[in-house]
């Protein structure tokens, strides 16, 4: 019996789709340096990391952000364009003078991966009933 070699897996993309969890790269500049900030997965993981704060669960409210979560939610939404920059590097971005601009952008960036609307209420059951039980 001849056995059938396995086929690779194809990674399925979703990129450019309505389901791309990844917002549109923001530009912003920083005395006259232009940075990208962009959340994708791995910006959102390695943001949880550096702040303890569970992103699925909350909407930023930059008002309640202290200096090291602002500074790691910069470092996070910034490394994939600047994959050099150290956590301390981007925290030297952050003075009263740019606070503001960051901010605008990070916010910007964070919309973009939100969702327009929410597809399944909640109404719905997680797993579907079991006819037996009928």
């Amino acid at each position: 019996m001849a056995t059938r070699k396995p086929q690779p897996i194809k990674p399925a993309t979703v990129a450019g789709t309505p389901d791309d969890p990844t917002g549109a790269p923001i530009t912003f500049e920083v005395d006259g340096v232009t940075y990208t900030a962009e959340w994708d997965f791995n910006a959102l993981a390695i943001a949880e990391k550096l702040t303890g704060t569970n992103l699925f669960l909350t909407v930023l409210d930059f008002s309640r952000v202290n200096a090291t979560q602002f500074r790691a939610l910069l470092f996070a939404a910034i490394s994939k364009h600047h994959p050099g920059i150290t956590l301390e590097a981007a925290g030297l971005l952050i003075t009263p003078k740019t606070i503001r601009v960051i901010t605008n952008a990070l916010l910007r960036a964070w919309a973009d991966v939100q969702p327009d609307e929410i597809e399944d209420g909640g109404d719905k059951p997680v797993n579907p009933p079991n006819p037996e039980a009928a």
